[in-house]
């Protein structure tokens, strides 16, 4: 189990801990976030146009994160550097929606915000909660629960990123969760669905991407087909 005593709870699945990385050390893996803005295994997502940049993770961060849930029954991997553009939505998705070789179910999933940001809340549509992230705050949810977050207006959405795996519970490392047709389906589900079209995040996004009752209409007409 999960000790929670330093976190405020967003959900039931999702919990913030306020300040957990020092400013100084935020501020060291801001700037070396963006040293890595050209590094050769930088790759911009075709479903958002945001950047999962390649590089080293200041180990600082690393043995934090690790310390926490050290002797859990959970252990972390795939520290990543994220960047995202102002004006882009991080798209809604699920942590277990990629694959992944590591032969342990991927339980949770976190995220740390490397500077304060203008926008950029980080939204759970199936609870229709949020949380107005601030610089050193982490973040962590069940790897199955579908997020996203709303566009900044600055240059300074970066964030570095972990999964975590329950070490008593193996899997078959080639079988993927879902698959790229079955996520992208689940993920309009999620965006089409009533709470969050009915929501106040749910009308920016449609006023952000001309999305109109009438195509929604279709795609579930569509659906039923």
């Amino acid at each position: 189990m999960l000790d929670f005593t330093n976190f405020e709870k967003i959900n039931d699945e999702a919990y913030v801990w306020r300040g957990f990385l020092s400013s100084e050390i935020c501020d060291d893996a801001f700037k070396e976030s963006i040293s890595l803005t050209n590094h050769p295994d930088r790759i911009v997502r075709e479903i958002d146009s945001v950047q999962l940049l390649g590089g080293a993770m200041d180990e600082r961060i690393v043995d934090k994160v690790n310390e926490f849930f050290k002797g859990t029954g959970f252990f972390t991997g795939s520290f990543l550097h994220w960047y995202t553009d102002p004006g882009v939505w991080f798209a809604a998705h699920r942590d277990d929606e990629a694959f992944d070789p590591t032969p342990f179910k991927k339980t949770w999933a976190g995220v740390i915000y490397l500077a304060d940001m203008d926008g950029g809340e980080l939204l759970y549509p199936t609870y229709n909660t949020f949380v107005v992230p601030r610089k050193g705050d982490l973040v962590i949810h069940t790897a199955v629960l579908p997020h996203a977050a709303t566009p900044v207006s600055t240059t300074n959405k970066r964030t570095v990123t972990f999964v975590v795996y329950d070490e008593s519970n193996p899997i078959d490392p080639n079988i993927e969760p879902y698959g790229e047709k079955v996520a992208a389906k689940k993920d309009k589900q999620i965006y089409y669905s009533k709470d969050w079209l009915d929501s106040h995040f749910g009308k920016m996004w449609m006023r952000d991407y001309n999305v109109t009752m009438e195509q929604i209409e279709k795609y579930k007409e569509a659906e039923k087909q």
